[in-house]
């Protein structure tokens, strides 16, 4: 407790629980936890069963996450390929309202009997 400057213990199972908190969260997302000494260069793991139990879970529902990830993707593929249909029936609708507005503002002649033409 004097290393740390723990004044009591209520102060050093504070920091405990904060401190297994954040080692839980960073071992679910996947995270390895480890002591690094710069002078050797040499990592080492921290390892306890507790962790261990955690990235073994981890480990466990990869594949789930794994197929769920890839339907996802699917979805999103054929979402995509929908957007561009409907992007391309949207202009090919826009190319044929300018041509009806260009034919309705085109000039008409008139000739007999043959009806109107344009011109």
């Amino acid at each position: 407790m004097r290393v740390a400057d723990f004044k009591n213990y209520p102060d050093l199972l504070n920091n405990a629980v904060a401190m297994v908190g954040w080692a839980v969260r960073h071992v679910q997302s996947g995270h390895v936890i480890v002591a690094f000494d710069d002078r050797k260069n040499v990592m080492k793991e921290l390892s306890m069963p507790f962790l261990e139990h955690i990235s073994q879970s981890n480990r466990d529902e990869r594949p789930q996450e794994d197929e769920e990830f890839a339907e996802t993707e699917e979805l999103l593929e054929e979402a995509r390929r929908q957007r561009e249909d409907l992007e391309a029936q949207l202009r090919a609708a826009i190319q044929r309202a300018e041509k009806a507005e260009a034919s309705a503002n085109a000039p008409v002649v008139r000739t007999r009997g043959a009806g109107s033409l344009a011109v």
